[in-house]
Order: structure tokens, then sequence, then C-alpha cells
């Protein structure tokens, strides 16, 4: 079986790049996964990446907890490209490669989240606000 070279750099921690020399990459927040991902939305093992043949694979191993790939849950196995983006809990896992070795770049992503609001609709201006009365700007004692 060959050994595979993947490099992990953490964008969401004060840490060197770290190349790891494997068969395959494990995902998720136990110690003894290669990439450690630590939150409670992430699974114990979540996920796995492994090279067959020329290409690069992702694995989902919690059905319950899915791995999204590119926008779309991973069910089974799915093979991996550069530019790809990994969801995995608040983390997101852009797949880069180079001749030696697949790069996976994490970021994490709290509280942010995607907003299908047109912000240039007219609704959304603040012209319309009123000001309020005078009974509504006085504050009411907190006793």
């Amino acid at each position: 079986m060959p050994t595979n070279q993947y490099v992990i750099i953490r964008d969401d921690l004060l840490v060197d790049p770290v190349t790891i020399i494997s068969d395959g990459l494990l995902i998720g927040r136990l110690p003894q996964c290669e990439l450690l991902l630590n939150h409670p939305s992430v699974s114990r093992v979540q996920a796995g990446i492994r090279q067959f043949e020329e290409g690069y694979y992702l694995f989902a191993l919690r059905p319950k907890n899915p791995v999204i790939l590119n926008g779309k849950p991973v069910e089974e196995n799915e093979a991996l490209a550069a530019g790809d983006i990994i969801e995995v809990g608040p983390f997101h896992l852009q797949i880069e490669s180079t001749e030696d070795a697949l790069v996976i770049r994490v970021e994490v992503r709290i509280g942010m989240k995607l907003s299908e609001i047109d912000v240039s609709d007219p609704g959304l201006s603040t012209d319309s606000l009123v000001e309020p009365d005078e009974k509504a700007k006085k504050p009411s004692p907190l006793w």
C-alpha cells in the first residue's frame, strides 16, 4: 500500500504547517485523528481521505453527521480535486494539491452563514425608520 503525504495548513490556529506521511488521513475530534478538529459538532471520527490509483477520495464515516463537499452531503465516497471545499462542523477544509502531497488548508467559520437576503433591496434601507416618541426615549428604572 503506498504511503502518501498530506500537508495540513491551520489558518485557525497559530501553528506551522504539518506534513503527515500516512496511508490515509482520519478527520475528527479524537486525539488519534491525523486532522484533529476540536468542536462539539464534529464527530469523534467523522471522515477519512485516502488515495486510490491517481486520485484522492473523501469517505464519510458518520452518516448521521454528514460531511459536506462543495455544498452537498457526502453519502459514501467522493473524488477530491483542487479547489474543493469540505465542511466538517464549523471547519472549512480547502483542498489543494502539489506533485508530492495533498494540501489541506483549515479555517473555522463560527457565526458565519451565507444569507439569501439581497442587500441591494430598497426595503432594507434605514431611510424609513422613525424616531421613537418621548415616552419610549426615557429609560425605565432598574429597581
